[in-house]
């Protein structure tokens, strides 16, 4: 029974075929990352340490220092899971949370030992992404709202703003007014007094010319 278990183990540790294609990779590994797993070559840690036999690449053994040889298993306390979430969003997981029990990736590949024991992980990736996309749809719209209220307070603003510009203008052109109205005020109120001061003078020296016509008469 162990030895079986150990088999299946090996087997959907070792490789994960990539639908639509013909493309072989290693468990764990994202797709853009797939061609440096080159089955018929020996696999060289990505730090440049070692070169394995391919067949050591995801044999729950921990031989590459930097972790790229167990993509797929929990073997390297350091390493990191790929989970492809078809349908949703990628996620890197760490290594520890490989077949530990509890279902990480949507589509539950970090699973893989336990769902062939007892089918622990379901693939909710695609309802995932359905509400993602609702949700990403649902803020999109909140921000096509936001900028048109945004568009409107600034037309708004620019209209208050040629408002208060056309207003200023219309207060310098009354203060000019006033100013005006109120130089020609005071240039009469000066032109009256000095006709007034004029007037006076002539009356006193008429009325001076007149005192001194009786003294002269009396004497």
């Amino acid at each position: 029974m162990n030895n079986s278990y150990s088999f299946i183990t090996f087997l959907f540790g070792f490789f994960t075929l990539v639908n639509c294609t013909n493309i072989v990779k290693p468990r764990g590994i994202a797709f853009e990352r797939a061609s440096l797993y080159i089955p018929d070559k020996d696999f060289a840690c990505f730090d440049g340490s070692y070169i394995i036999p391919f067949s050591f690449v995801n044999d729950d053994y921990c031989d590459c220092p930097d972790a790229s040889d167990e993509p797929g298993t929990s073997a390297c306390p350091n390493g990191t899971f790929h989970c492809t979430n078809a349908g949703h969003t990628p996620l890197m997981i760490p290594s520890s949370r490989v077949n530990d029990g509890i279902c990480d990736c949507c589509d539950g590949s970090d699973e893989w030992a336990n769902n062939v024991r007892k089918g622990t992980c379901e693939n909710t990736c695609e309802e995932l992404g359905r509400a993602a996309k609702e949700e990403a749809e649902r803020v999109q719209q909140i921000f096509i709202a936001g900028y048109e209220i945004r568009a409107q307070l600034i037309a708004k603003g620019k209209e208050l703003r040629q408002d208060k510009q056309k207003r200023i203008i219309e207060l310098f052109e009354e203060q000019k007014d006033a100013e005006l109205v109120k130089n020609n005020s005071l240039y009469a109120k000066e032109t009256a007094e000095a006709i007034e001061k004029t007037v006076l003078e002539k009356y006193k020296v008429m009325n001076d010319e007149k005192k001194d016509k009786k003294m002269n008469r009396k004497n």
